[in-house]
């Protein structure tokens, strides 16, 4: 049925629920997609104005001089007639022009463990993870099995730990194949990562099978990075993260606190809480709604 207007100006513009609510059957996630489009809508008009107005501004003008300037005037005018963002957004969703994210559709996520001591912060990410409604699998380097069990995340994970290009079934070999692994996930990360693994991630080093479903991956790739302050300061360090980054990969930046060394400063891994904040936020921000080209 259509929305009926009541006490509302003549020229208000209404829509048909059915319509709006017909792609997620749900008007309540609907609207939340349509206000956070809105948001976004509002937000790259008010840049734009801002980045017009700057153009008839010389950078010795007053404020009063700025608003006196004709052209900005006729500038602000023609923003000011535009269409309100939530009604672009509406009909950017009635017109499939609005890319989100399903929220009732589980995600599937890769958790790559090196070996540093952060590593034992892994058991809250996978519970942390699965909390959230992902499906979670594990790959770790072999000598992170030191810091952490494979027992303790399979159990947490539900699912078969994988730290080698093969299993031992009744004495034969079983290929675990890093090309399916990667291309399962629809997020892959790495936590805590260490700078041997940076490094090696960084120049196409495949000796694990951590980092051979790394090179596989198709998903976005995330990582975590921990070591100790000097180290998290070197130049070859440095480096490794500009090169990742370079990629395209996300780097969850090191937080500043008591190390493993004794020693006090940047180079802890973030809490499993803040890295999986950092994600949500990173997602939700870039990737559930933009404009379909």
């Amino acid at each position: 049925m259509d929305l009926k207007k009541v006490n509302a100006p003549v020229n208000t513009e209404t829509y048909n629920r059915n319509k709006i609510d017909a792609p997620t059957e749900n008007i309540y996630e609907a609207i939340s997609v349509i206000a956070r489009r809105a948001e976004q809508i509002n937000t790259e008009i008010r840049k734009e104005l801002i980045d017009k107005l700057e153009e008839f501004a010389t950078y010795n003008d007053s404020l009063e001089e700025i608003f006196e300037n004709k052209e900005q005037i006729e500038v602000s005018k023609f923003y000011e007639k535009l269409p309100k963002p939530h009604a672009l957004a509406v009909q950017e969703w009635l017109n499939d022009k609005i890319y989100y994210r399903n929220t009732e559709q589980d995600s599937q996520e890769y958790l790559g463990i090196t070996a540093g001591i952060a590593a034992y912060k892994t058991a809250s990410l996978v519970r942390l993870f699965i909390k959230a409604g992902a499906h979670v699998k594990v790959v770790m380097t072999p000598a992170s099995k030191d810091f952490i069990t494979p027992l303790t995340l399979s159990t947490l994970s539900k699912n078969p730990v994988v730290s080698s290009f093969t299993n031992d079934e009744n004495e034969n070999d079983v290929w675990n194949n890093h090309v399916a692994l990667g291309l399962w996930a629809d997020l892959f990360l790495i936590a805590p990562a260490t700078a041997n693994t940076l490094s090696k991630m960084a120049f196409g080093n495949s000796d694990n099978m951590l980092l051979a479903t790394y090179l596989s991956a198709k998903c976005p790739i995330y990582f975590a990075p921990a070591m100790d302050l000097d180290m998290y300061k070197h130049t070859s360090t440095k480096n490794s993260l500009e090169i990742l980054k370079s990629f395209g990969n996300v780097m969850i930046p090191a937080t500043s606190g008591e190390l493993a060394s004794g020693l006090v400063g940047e180079g802890r891994m973030a809490e499993p809480e803040e890295i999986v904040s950092f994600i949500e936020n990173h997602i939700l921000s870039g990737l559930p709604l933009h404009k379909k080209c």
